[in-house]
């Protein structure tokens, strides 16, 4: 137990530094992956809420053994409706979240790429022939 817990404390501790480098990478794709994932992780819990507000609805015009003709179809139709919409944007939130992070994740290998070759091209030319360096 204390060994996994030393080992969630040292990822832990690298967390600042690799958010700094995605962000250094690409901030617009950071930005809108996070959106897009937030917005998609949103979609569940509203889902359940109006699914319930649905069901109540439901249950409410039953109990009350209201007509047909009585129905207030817009108190029914107005949650169904939003929760087609819930769906909707949920899936695509959680589509372009996907491309978002696909994206991030070529930006973040090319700009570690350039990080690394910047530093390769800071050290002398002897540093490459030397097999202790290598």
């Amino acid at each position: 137990m204390i060994e996994s817990w030393r080992t969630f404390r040292e990822i832990w501790a690298n967390y600042p530094s690799v958010l700094r480098l995605i962000w250094g990478a690409s901030p617009r794709y950071a930005f809108f992956a996070t959106f897009f994932a937030m917005l998609s992780a949103v979609a569940a819990p509203a889902q359940i809420w109006l699914s319930k507000i649905i069901i109540d609805s439901i249950i409410g015009t039953i109990q009350r053994r209201v007509p047909a003709a009585a129905i207030d179809w817009t108190a029914l139709f107005a949650p169904v409706g939003a929760l087609v919409l819930v769906l909707v944007l949920g899936e695509v939130g959680r589509r372009v979240a996907e491309s978002m992070v696909q994206m991030l994740r070529f930006q973040v290998q090319h700009y570690v790429d350039y990080l690394l070759l910047k530093k390769a091209a800071q050290f002398d030319i002897a540093f490459y022939e030397s097999p202790t360096y290598l």
